[in-house]
């Protein structure tokens, strides 16, 4: 019976994984289909590593500051993720759009769809779990659901090259828009 109900326990840390990893997955497709840059297969791994560290300082970090900043980091993210939508749009008519140009981008990228892992452990730190396990399991999905939205993006991009691009943005502006109304 603990066995059994160890299991349902991971298989919620699981679920849990996914829906953390829906913003990195859309992010990524976006990415996918208007990059043609190498260095963008590192956004899962650079995902999936601050998917493991943000639950792990949310644990330590006190409930108090962490209600005064869940307001302005939504903010901010919508800004980001807004600014990467025109970065887009300014270059879609280059033959090589690539808005990631260094690895500083991934990891403001990586770091931005990794913001609600740092709530989650937040809340976890109040009950007593393993952080750290929970932190592998989210790193795990993460990275792999970043990567599964970077190669369908690809994949698009090539068979769609017009319509991928304005796929790109819409999801952008998407997501900056649900984090600026959150």
């Amino acid at each position: 019976r603990i066995k059994y109900i160890g299991d349902i326990i991971i298989l919620i840390y699981f679920l849990i994984a996914l829906s953390l990893s829906i913003d990195a997955f859309s992010i990524s497709l976006a990415i996918g289909t208007t990059n043609s840059n190498k260095n963008i297969y590192l956004l899962p791994i650079i995902v999936g590593l601050f998917h493991y560290l943000m639950p792990v300082i949310g644990n330590v970090i006190s409930l108090l500051v962490i209600n005064k900043l869940i307001e302005k980091a939504n903010l901010i993210i919508s800004f980001i993720f807004l600014i990467l939508a025109i970065e887009i749009y300014k270059s879609k008519d280059n033959q090589e759009t690539i808005f990631i140009k260094n690895i500083f981008m991934i990891v403001l990228i990586a770091f931005t769809v990794s913001i609600d892992s740092l709530l989650v452990g937040l809340a976890l730190g109040l009950k007593q779990v393993n952080i750290y396990l929970v932190s592998i399991i989210f790193s795990t999905v993460s990275g792999l659901i970043t990567f599964i939205g970077i190669t369908i993006g690809n994949k698009i991009k090539y068979k769609y090259h017009d319509y991928a691009t304005y796929l790109g943005i819409i999801i952008l502006l998407a997501l900056s828009f649900k984090y600026f109304i959150s």
